[in-house]
């Protein structure tokens, strides 16, 4: 990449002690693309690496700071992920002598010149679209020499509603013939690929590790629970077994559940060989902390957990879907899907938090008879990507559109997280049924297998 495009050592050093050993096959795609000045949509898994395949080649192209206003701006759905792509693109030029400026536009403010004043010496701005909007009626003329426009996390814009936003930014930069149009994103649908194709000419597709895909570094399981007391085992089993490897991301599927789940790893070891002290939610034989980051937190307050989360002062963090979008959990070991996900993009998303740059990890999804209407669906995506699936979730019927659409808006409704194992239902003992039979039947085929394979005559293992 240097001999190439004569990148900077110093930054090449910089994206090693990023964990960039080499460029991932997301930034070896895309980098040429970007550095030719067209227009690119890219799809690859989430941290494969995405942020620095489009920030490389903009820092080598834009060189140095120059005092002419925003030549690169980048939008993020969230607040966090805009710091985060602040302080990623900080770090790949940090030691550059006369190095690019960035800024993420964290408040705006409101006097015209004030704000002029405020961005004219930055080469790169980033902010979300609803804080661009206010602003480019102040200042349009500071936009005049814009070379890229990147949208970072393309699909998060219609899961937040901003996909309006989105199209009135691109009708905004029609006219500006020069700008390069980036669009990057773990997952795609159908509304964000109409809407590039309508506003942008003839953008590249790029497409890494298949489409809805999940890294192949990461190991994969499904664990079926009984119930919420259940889920509240396997996870001190997890923890007995060492397979509990921090830092750990635990998602749940609405903030009350948070809340109660925290309350109950505070309080269900209580009285076994692990304990757990209710001050500061240790666990005194093993040292590590218990949080959770869901929406009734204060920005300063989310920002504190974060960082604490990043320097291993919190181990555990429990968060919803919506909280960890867009944040980049560097390191993370282990994801526990402690509630099934909704859709398969959520699916994604979580377990993308795993398994970054490179770096291997793991995903636990626990499963109670409620999840059967999408366990299949789940269990054909994860034997595509190689992983191993109990045979009798293909025997469950296939959700329809329908059903999907009306789980992805309105969520199973589950039993309160609780210690009280009465909490089980005779459909538990129902869907066991279920999964003994279905378990006895593949395991005779497998015998049958074996004893035609050790049969002299040979013989042929068919499954009507």
């Amino acid at each position: 990449m240097q001999k190439q495009y004569n990148i900077n050592p110093k930054i090449l050093e910089n994206m090693k002690k990023a964990g960039y050993m080499r460029p991932t096959p997301i930034q070896m795609q895309a980098i040429p693309i970007i550095m030719e000045k067209r227009s690119l949509m890219a799809l690859a898994p989430t941290g494969s690496g995405k942020t620095a395949a489009y920030s490389l080649p903009i820092i080598k192209i834009l060189e140095k700071h120059e005092k002419i206003g925003v030549r690169a701006l980048i939008f993020a759905p969230t607040n966090e992920l805009g710091e985060q792509i602040r302080r990623e693109i900080e770090f790949l030029t940090y030691g550059l002598k006369d190095a690019v400026r960035v800024k993420y536009l964290q408040k705006i403010n409101t006097e015209i010149n004030g704000f002029k004043k405020e961005i004219e010496h930055i080469d790169i701005l980033i902010c979300t679209p609803l804080k661009f909007l206010k602003i480019t009626k102040r200042a349009q003329e500071k936009f005049e020499f814009l070379q890229f426009l990147v949208f970072d996390e393309a699909d998060r814009y219609f899961e937040f509603n901003l996909a309006k936003q989105m199209k009135k930014i691109l009708e905004n930069f029609q006219d500006l013939h020069k700008v390069n149009y980036l669009l990057f994103s773990a997952t795609i649908q159908h509304p964000v690929e109409e809407l590039v194709k309508q506003l942008i000419h003839e953008p590249l597709k790029l497409t890494v590790g298949g489409k809805n895909n999940v890294l192949q570094c990461v190991e994969q399981k499904l664990q079926y629970c009984q119930s919420e007391f259940g889920k509240l085992l396997e996870i001190k089993n997890i923890i007995n077994s060492g397979q509990f490897n921090p830092p750990v991301l635990i998602f749940v599927q609405s903030k009350d559940r948070g809340e109660q789940l925290l309350e109950m790893v505070r309080t269900s070891f209580l009285n076994t060989q692990i304990k757990i002290e209710r001050i500061d939610s240790v666990f005194q034989k093993y040292q590590f902390f218990f949080n959770k980051l869901i929406q009734d937190k204060s920005k300063q307050d989310r920002e504190i957990i974060i960082e604490q989360f990043r320097l291993g002062k919190i181990w555990a963090l429990i968060c919803t879907d919506l909280m960890a979008r867009g944040i980049d959990f560097k390191g993370v070991n282990l994801v526990i899907n402690y509630d099934f996900p909704t859709t398969i993009i959520n699916y994604i998303h979580r377990v993308g938090r795993t398994g970054r740059a490179g770096r291997s990890g793991k995903a636990i999804t626990f499963y109670t008879n409620q999840d059967k209407p999408i366990l299949r669906n789940l269990g054909n995506m994860l034997k595509i990507s190689g992983c191993e699936v109990p045979e009798w979730i293909f025997s469950l019927q296939k959700a329809d559109k329908k059903t999907l659409k009306h789980i992805e808006k309105f969520p199973i409704k589950r039993e309160n997280i609780s210690l009280d194992p009465e909490m089980q239902k005779q459909d538990d003992k129902e869907f066991e049924n279920q999964i003994r039979i279905a378990d006895g039947q593949f395991y005779s085929l497998q015998k049958k297998k074996k004893k035609e394979e050790n049969n002299e005559d040979g013989g042929k293992w068919q499954i009507a």
